[in-house]
Parts: structure tokens; sequence; C-alpha cells
């Protein structure tokens, strides 16, 4: 099997999931063009079109409620939350929304919803609590999530290889 690096494994499923399906768009700040905080995107709008790799401004709530509405309609939106840190802004979606609609709708609606985020990484394009450009500060604290009934996730434990084949 090809050696890739996290960022190639998840830009190769994320492809791989575009191709098969006309339902699956990605979402998120700086995703298109720009190709990502750390080019997991890249060059997939030239592949794919705005269309399906949609640029948004920064709302990280408004990202993830319009992306739980359209999940709701049957497509499968792909979110990129550029930093953990900004998962607590989408919290209220994600846990109130995304997991728990299907109970809400007695089981009648699925939300088949991913979304995507760092922990860690360091970079240019970061901050830290001390206020210098360094994302240590960016740490897993989704313990409100992980125990949300219909919520399943991961983390980057395991393989880019593997790690690609959990997300789809």
């Amino acid at each position: 099997m090809e050696n890739m690096t996290y960022a190639e494994a998840l830009r190769a499923s994320m492809r791989k999931a575009l191709a098969e399906d006309e339902n699956v768009f990605l979402i998120g700040e700086d995703i298109g063009k720009y190709g990502g905080c750390y080019g997991v995107t890249a060059g997939l709008v030239e592949e794919f079109g705005e269309e399906r790799v949609i640029d948004t401004p920064i709302s990280e709530l408004a990202i993830t409620g319009a992306s739980v509405g359209a999940a709701m309609q049957g497509k499968r939106p792909v979110v990129e939350i550029m930093y953990a840190d900004f998962l607590t802004v989408a919290a209220d979606q994600i846990i109130n929304q995304a997991c728990k609609m299907r109970y809400i709708m007695g089981k009648e609606v699925k939300v088949p919803l991913v979304v995507r985020t760092a922990y860690g990484g360091g970079g240019r394009y970061s901050f830290s609590e001390s206020g210098g450009h360094v994302h240590e500060c960016s740490r897993p604290d989704d313990s409100d999530a992980v125990h949300t009934r219909g919520r399943k996730g991961t983390d980057d434990g395991g393989d880019p290889q593997q790690q690609s084949g959990i997300v789809f």
C-alpha cells in the first residue's frame, strides 16, 4: 500500500466520495481555492466545482446548521471546522441538532453528516492561549458530544489509510 500523509489520505477519501455520490459536498472556510488550512482539500474545487466544494464566510454555526438541514434533505455534507477550538461555536448544531434529530423525528429522518477538524497540528494559521501563532491550544474537548446519542466519532489514531476509510 502507498505511503501517504493524513492530508493526502483524507483528500483521497473525499475525492472518492465526491466522485461516487453526487449528494456529497464539502463546506467550510477557505476550503475551495485556498485548499483548506492544511491543504487537505487542495485541488478539489477545480475537479468538482464551487457547487460541491463550498467556501463559506467565518461562521461555524451557520456552516454546521446549513449542513444539518442539507443532510436532512438527503445530501451528504462534509463540514470542515478549521480548528477544534471552534467546535464549541457549532456545538448546538452538532449536539442538539445533528446528533439528536433522528430521535426527535421518530427515526424518520437521517442526518448523514461528517464534521472534520484539526486538533493541534501547529502551523502559521493558528493561535495559542498566550497570543502567539502556535496551535498547541487546539485540544480535544468533546466530552459532551462523545456521550451524545446519535454521534459516532474517530480521532487521529491509526495510520492515514485507516483514517481515510473511517471518514466515509
